[in-house]
């Protein structure tokens, strides 16, 4: 697909070119791609190789060499813009987004072109987040579809560090939750009068993180929550969050089943923009 779309061998052959079809899905349409040097650091050493690229659902920047993977998944409607500014016979491209910005050096001017036409596409067309609550519904906003390695790694953990927003001071709350991944969404259980709760209906904007320590491996996203208003939703995923779980050698209900706060509140989350870390060596 990277040849169809303007890459040349000398693109094709390099590392994050090779990984990518660990991340692409089957029915995704690759339609851009760029790849240059990205700065880690300061100084030259602080250069590595990586890659942009637009598909026809998301935007993907990808960082692979052996040992270490960094990937990071846009929702077109968390990207902001494309700026390419032109050296020689080589461009700059940068893709600034809701969460962070990416600049690719040292690219080929045609490649980063299209790139940044096909963005610009797209997020005209992106149907937008919504951040006002009282219209904002949890099909208006566009998920980003996992990845066969994303996906994989949700699914073997349930446990995470959810992130909100406290607007009155200004200030950021975390909380460990068990979680559960269905359709390209996160959800979480609690209680309505808890103060992650309360953020999440005041201000739906999130964060969350999953950490595997044996596997040096980190997933962060970020994205708009939303409460499940969907009954039968509602009492399938409430099932299967609430079931007995093994702590301490011993099985008990989850924590959330023994908050007095209120009633149970079931939020789900879309997520917009999110990366894994994976540190493990080969």
């Amino acid at each position: 697909m990277l040849k169809s779309v303007g890459v040349t061998h000398f693109g094709r052959i390099k590392f994050a070119s090779r990984y990518l079809e660990k991340v692409i899905h089957a029915d995704e349409t690759i339609e851009a791609a760029a790849y240059g040097r990205f700065k880690e650091g300061e100084g030259w050493l602080a250069l590595t190789e990586a890659m942009l690229v637009a598909t026809d659902r998301r935007v993907i920047f990808l960082n692979h060499k052996p040992g270490y993977t960094a990937l990071d998944e846009i929702a077109y409607d968390a990207v902001s813009g494309c700026k390419i500014s032109h050296a020689g016979l080589l461009s700059a491209i940068t893709l600034y987004s809701k969460a962070a910005n990416f600049t690719l050096r040292f690219a080929n001017p045609d490649c980063a072109q299209r790139l940044a036409d096909v963005i610009e596409q797209r997020r005209l067309y992106a149907k937008p987040s919504h951040s006002d609550r009282k219209k904002y519904v949890a099909s208006d906003a566009v998920a980003i579809n996992f990845n066969p390695v994303i996906r994989e790694f949700l699914t073997a953990h349930d446990t995470g560090v959810l992130s909100t927003l406290d607007t009155g001071n200004q200030t950021v709350y975390g909380a460990v939750m068990h979680y559960l991944i269905h359709e390209n969404r996160l959800y979480v259980l609690t209680k309505s009068d808890t103060l992650k709760a309360i953020n999440m209906l005041s201000s739906p904007q999130v964060a969350f993180t999953i950490y595997d320590r044996e596997a040096t491996q980190t997933l962060q996203l970020t994205g708009c929550s939303f409460v499940v208003t969907d009954q039968n939703l509602k009492d399938a995923i409430l099932a299967l969050i609430v079931q007995p779980r093994k702590y301490n050698n011993e099985y008990q209900f989850p924590p959330v089943t023994k908050l007095r706060e209120g009633s149970f509140m079931l939020f789900g989350i879309v997520p917009q923009w999110l990366r894994l870390l994976d540190f493990r060596t080969i």
